[in-house]
């Protein structure tokens, strides 16, 4: 989980909680003390809703060695506790793949946006994170403001999680 907290530490001072414990093969989940993040941006009251769930599993080999695996997850920006999107993963319910949330502006089309499931790839956390920095001015925070200090590590990371992931759509590796 070493990963994701050095990435959410970039964009912000919020604490992880874990809920349940990290016996392998259960179903935990990571979300952020209070729900919700303030993100420093030019747009005022943007929020961050993190949740995560992940099961610790043994690697085939060596013996005696974990990984994580994913098995959920939801990453929103909000503006004030009005979400502005949300991409979702929640297989073995009604919509399995990985899908995008879009919250329409316009009241006419707000009920159909949301219950709207566009389908995507499954996304990194660091690849939201680069999205919200990139088209909505979200800011990294002391010590990591430079953007070649939070991009390093967002690369960092997500390249370490690429490197182990085992679902489809994995990257080829740089040749």
């Amino acid at each position: 989980m070493n990963p994701l907290r050095d990435v959410m530490n970039c964009f912000t001072n919020r604490a992880f909680l874990v809920r349940s414990g990290v016996e392998p093969g259960i179903n935990q989940t990571l979300f952020l003390r209070n729900e919700v993040a303030p993100l420093a941006s030019p747009i005022p009251d943007l929020r961050l809703y993190f949740n995560f769930q992940y099961q610790v599993v043994p690697y085939e080999s060596p013996r005696d060695s974990y990984r994580v695996t994913t098995t959920g997850y939801i990453y929103a920006l909000q503006l004030g506790d009005k979400e502005l999107f949300a991409y979702h993963y929640h297989p073995g319910s009604r919509v399995d793949g990985a899908h995008l949330h879009l919250y329409a502006p316009a009241a006419h089309l707000a009920e159909r946006f949301r219950k709207a499931h566009f389908p995507t790839k499954r996304i990194a956390f660091e690849e939201f994170m680069v999205l919200a920095a990139e088209e909505f001015g979200v800011q990294a925070i002391v010590p990591y403001e430079r953007e070649n200090v939070w991009r390093g590590i967002l690369a960092g990371t997500q390249k370490r999680f690429e490197d182990h992931q085992t679902w489809s759509g994995r990257r080829k590796p740089d040749a």
